[in-house]
């Protein structure tokens, strides 16, 4: 298989505790020497992944999916492993390389995917075919907010909602009080 030739990671992505993700197109000036030790020191316990990935892909791009290649650059905890796979799995790769393990993975298909500015709370949603081929084409999610320019995290996709249950709900407290109990639901 002949890849376009990478010199260089693609992206730098933090995956945060909440699972969201977020990626800067990588710099070369993030290839210096830097002490990771002292960035995660004063954490007890990793709350976030710093890693490096590459995009693998065919020269012509509309042929298959690409693959990413991944390196952290500090400790993996699982939390992180899924979100990455769940990421990696609605943008459309079909394999995820990490480490001396290879992830072949099912791309979601379709439906629609969401993110929300943290700054002006702006909640983007995307659909159709149109969105998800440029998703596919450029190997991530809009890195910016449409409305006020900021970063904002990787989207997620939106479930299908279950039909809702034609009967209705049975209350369980109201107000931290039990709700009273009819004749008829004692026994």
């Amino acid at each position: 298989m002949d890849h376009d030739h990478c010199d260089h990671p693609s992206f730098r992505a933090t995956i945060c505790a909440d699972g969201s993700i977020w990626l800067a197109h990588w710099e070369p000036w993030l290839d210096e020497d830097i002490p990771w030790h002292t960035l995660v020191a004063a954490q007890p316990r990793p709350r976030r992944c710093l890693l490096d990935i590459a995009l693998l892909r065919e020269h012509d791009h509309a042929v298959e999916p690409p693959e990413l290649i991944v390196a952290p650059l500090t400790e993996f905890q699982p939390a992180h492993r899924e979100a990455l796979i769940t990421w990696a799995r609605t943008v459309g790769y079909r394999r995820v390389w990490l480490g001396d393990e290879v992830l072949e993975l099912e791309p979601t298909s379709g439906g629609s995917a969401e993110s929300r500015c943290r700054v002006c709370g702006n909640r983007m949603v995307g659909k159709g075919t149109d969105f998800w081929s440029r998703v596919r084409r450029s190997g991530c999610f809009p890195r910016r907010c449409l409305v006020c320019g900021c970063e904002i995290p990787q989207w997620q996709h939106v479930e299908q909602r279950e039909v809702a249950d034609p009967r209705p709900r049975v209350r369980t407290s109201v107000g931290g009080r039990q709700p009273r109990q009819h004749d008829s639901d004692r026994e």
